[in-house]
Parts: structure tokens; sequence; C-alpha cells
């Protein structure tokens, strides 16, 4: 398709836990290159697993291929 899509497993009571999950994104995989500014073009939202994973929500990101950002990673933080 004409679209990048991640999915990634994201705590349903992350918040309450203090839990932070951060995307960032590159043009070319350079240690200065990642960025926590979103493709212009992103989707994000969240599912349900099927079948079910209890305590846990899909996270969905979605944007378009022509976004120089083609690579993703994905950080946690733990704020106590």
């Amino acid at each position: 398709g004409s679209f990048v899509v991640l999915t990634f497993p994201e705590r349903s009571d992350a918040t309450i836990r203090g839990l932070a999950y951060t995307p960032q994104w590159s043009t070319d995989l350079t240690p200065a290159s990642w960025t926590s500014t979103p493709p212009p073009s992103l989707i994000s939202s969240t599912a349900a697993y099927d079948p079910a994973v209890p305590g846990f929500v899909k996270r969905v990101l979605t944007w378009s291929l022509d976004d120089p950002c083609q690579f993703v990673r994905v950080g946690t933080s733990l704020n106590e």
C-alpha cells in the first residue's frame, strides 16, 4: 500500500502507572536524525487485541510513504 503501519502494545492503565510511550522518527537511521516530531500525515489510534490481552491495547500509527520519515522506534519511560 501507500502507508506505513506500526502497531505495538500499550498498557491500558499507562497513565496511572506513570508510563509514557514516545515514538521517534528518522529519515536515515543516523543518531542525530531521530525526532519526536511526527510525520505530517500521522494518524494514531488504539484498538483492542483479538483475542483480548488483559491490561493492554494495541496502538496503531499510520503515515504516508510520501512522508520523509520512514523509520520509527518507540521509547518508554516511567515517571515515579
